[in-house]
């Protein structure tokens, strides 16, 4: 979420959501009401109807390469049972690229709204087109809300113990928090990174309709999100780390929610983290 500013030293304008003309701001950049919709959530989401919305897990181990990386078959035998057990369908990552590709292509072709480039963001409520949000920004007008990334008094991890890390990857379920944007393939060019720290081997989790945030309150407040996230899933983290490799030191776990202030947090030296649907998808906060 971004908020408004008071303008900079280099600007002379101000951004008055209140009295903006929203029908020639929309006209101007060619948003059509679909575009509304989807930022609203008012439209069908892009997954419904296919076997990704719905309990599906995949895994898998994270290779670089020159052009990016390649994710080879991998998975934590103990996690896999214990989600079959509980009704979970195990695919790959190619299964799932291949099954989410299609569902955009016919959603693109249905609402004419391609869920991984939306056309609107969510201002303090309004809906902006995303292009003249990047212009305030470039103009100092819009601004990131200020740096709440929380760091505890003693550092407690995450280390990569063999030189391998873990990452869980779940994504809140519940109509308010669920992600109407694709967020995987982001999630795992923001994981590669680490390998510049000298890891070896970087592993990943990817589990649906696990987390639900439903009974955060308020619901976009990101210090209660990260809160839950870590109520729902700690006891996952430990419990199969300790059981895989004897440690879950090395195993971190990523939260995607659809809208929180503070554009996210990041518990500093903890192990939970969260990525944000919205806005930019470069980065992952550590």
């Amino acid at each position: 979420m971004l908020s408004v500013t008071a303008p900079s030293s280099t600007s002379n304008e101000e951004l008055d959501l209140e009295n903006i003309d929203l029908e020639e701001l929309y006209s101007r950049y060619g948003i059509t009401e679909n575009d509304l919709k989807f930022a609203k959530g008012e439209l069908p989401h892009y997954l419904e109807g296919t076997i990704l919305d719905g309990k599906v897990a995949t895994m898998g181990r994270l290779v670089p390469k020159e052009d990016g990386f390649e994710v080879l078959d991998w998975e934590n035998p103990l996690l896999r049972k214990m989600l079959e057990e509980r009704g979970y369908t195990i695919i790959s990552y190619e299964e799932w690229c291949e099954i989410e590709n299609e569902a955009i292509e016919r959603y693109i072709e249905k609402f004419g709204v391609d869920p991984r480039n939306p056309k609107v963001d969510i201002i303090n409520g309004v809906p902006l087109p995303s292009e003249y949000v990047k212009e305030m920004v470039m103009k100092s007008i819009l601004s990131s809300e200020e740096d709440t990334s929380q760091t505890s008094s003693e550092p407690i991890g995450p280390w990569a113990i063999f030189s391998k890390l873990y990452f869980y990857i779940f994504e809140a379920f519940d109509s308010y928090h669920r992600p109407l944007q694709p967020y995987l393939y982001d999630t795992l060019v923001a994981l590669e990174r680490f390998y510049q720290f000298g890891v070896d081997e970087i592993y990943y989790m990817h589990i649906t309709e696990y987390w639900d945030a439903s009974d955060v309150y308020p619901p976009d407040d990101a210090y209660e999100i990260i809160w839950d996230l870590d109520e729902d899933t700690a006891w996952l983290r430990y419990a199969y780390g300790i059981l895989y490799d004897g440690s879950p030191a090395n195993d971190l776990v990523i939260g995607w929610v659809r809208y929180m202030d503070h554009n996210g947090i990041a518990y500093k030296n903890g192990f939970f983290q969260r990525l944000f649907d919205g806005g930019s998808r470069d980065g992952l906060a550590t």
